[in-house]
């Protein structure tokens, strides 16, 4: 019955354009879908945790889509186009860009581990083709053909990649890269299931392997990585501290803010996947202090999200305490509810409830930040 629908609805597209004549962009798209979403929205109702995680991964992904068009810098220019719906996102590349293909992958795997963070599994699929693609829309045979490939052959929490995708690469590799190069690079990240004959980008298991930071970093360096830097300079002198907050990904809105800033807080939920990505933090704040900010050094490890009925919020702070050998504060911020619901009233949690136990715990972690600073 859906695919019935669906063919139907692509039909009528077509018709539509043989009717105004649309000129199509050719485009990498990627659709991404957040599993167990649904299902958690009615679980939501009952359970405060789960209503959270819905706001944190919303959050995120509304995000992603909100910086692209009006954050400190648009991507657009780069070709880069996002469109966030409920439980899904959609990302094209212009496919005439060097490195297009590349690039999507690389932010597929980004986006990805970082819901993951969150609890929620990704499927998706990737191909290249016709597509429109703006703030406001998003449409073509390509999107249906990403659609189809995520929802009906995916299956699994992975993310299928159209052929066609590497060899439309291949043809335009990044300024960076030569064929070869990226070719050898491609049949590592993306491997091919035996049963199906699916190529797939398995981010469970290649977060680890996708070891090319250092180029991504170069490919954000090369466009705007002082902006941050430049507005600061002109009011520094008016504070005593200033605070840049950042979002949960190593993006180019965070290369800014370590290009600008003299030393960085990391806060470590007490979770298992966020020990993931701390020695990539680390390895990219010692990037930014090697290439673009010498003076740039770890301020402390602060926990979060810490919920002391469990064991793995124990665990994690112990890990961390032992084999980490930075700076800890001795505040941790508890998981608490009013921490949660103060974002969708468009309140601090010192206005919105300065009694309770999570505002207590930011006021505690202010005083030891400030004390820390002045000796």
């Amino acid at each position: 019955m859906v695919n019935k629908i669906l063919s139907k609805r692509v039909q009528c597209l077509k018709d539509v354009i043989r009717v105004v004549n649309i000129n199509y962009d050719l485009r990498y798209v990627a659709f991404l879908d957040l599993m167990g979403f649904r299902n958690m929205v009615d679980q939501s109702t009952i359970d405060a945790d789960i209503l959270d995680t819905i706001n944190r991964a919303l959050d995120y992904t509304g995000y992603v889509q909100y910086n692209n068009y009006h954050g400190t810098f648009s991507l657009v220019e780069l070709g880069k186009q996002v469109t966030s719906f409920s439980d899904s996102v959609v990302i094209s590349y212009n496919a005439s860009m060097p490195g297009g293909g590349f690039y999507v992958l690389m932010d597929i795997v980004h986006i990805c581990i970082n819901l993951l963070g969150l609890g929620i599994p990704v499927r998706g699929g990737v191909t290249v083709g016709k597509l429109i693609h703006t703030e406001r829309k998003c449409f073509g045979p390509a999107m249906v053909r990403a659609y189809l490939m995520e929802s009906q052959e995916a299956k699994v929490p992975r993310v299928l990649i159209d052929s066609e995708v590497m060899k439309h690469d291949l043809k335009n590799p990044g300024v960076a890269n030569t064929v070869e190069y990226e070719a050898e690079y491609l049949s590592q990240i993306i491997q091919k299931d035996a049963k199906d004959n699916n190529y797939f980008l398995d981010y469970l298991k290649q977060d680890e392997e996708f070891d090319e930071f250092e180029l991504y970093l170069d490919y954000m360096l090369g466009i705007k990585e002082f902006i941050i830097r430049k507005e600061v300079d002109k009011v520094k002198k008016n504070y005593d501290f200033i605070v840049i907050d950042c979002p949960p990904s190593l993006s180019m809105l965070t290369i800014n803010a370590m290009t600008t800033a003299d030393s960085v807080l990391v806060p470590i939920q007490c979770e298992y996947y966020a020990l993931e990505g701390l020695s990539q933090l680390i390895h990219t704040i010692d990037l930014v202090k090697e290439r673009l900010n010498p003076e740039l050094k770890i301020e402390g490890v602060v926990f979060t999200m810490y919920d002391a009925r469990t064991n793995l919020s124990l665990q994690v702070v112990e890990n961390v305490k032992d084999n980490l050998q930075q700076t800890i504060y001795k505040t941790i911020i508890p998981r608490n509810i009013r921490l949660a619901e103060a974002p969708s009233h468009g309140l601090p949690i010192n206005l919105y409830d300065p009694k309770s136990s999570g505002a207590e715990s930011y006021m505690l972690l202010a005083e030891e930040v400030i004390n820390k600073g002045e000796k």
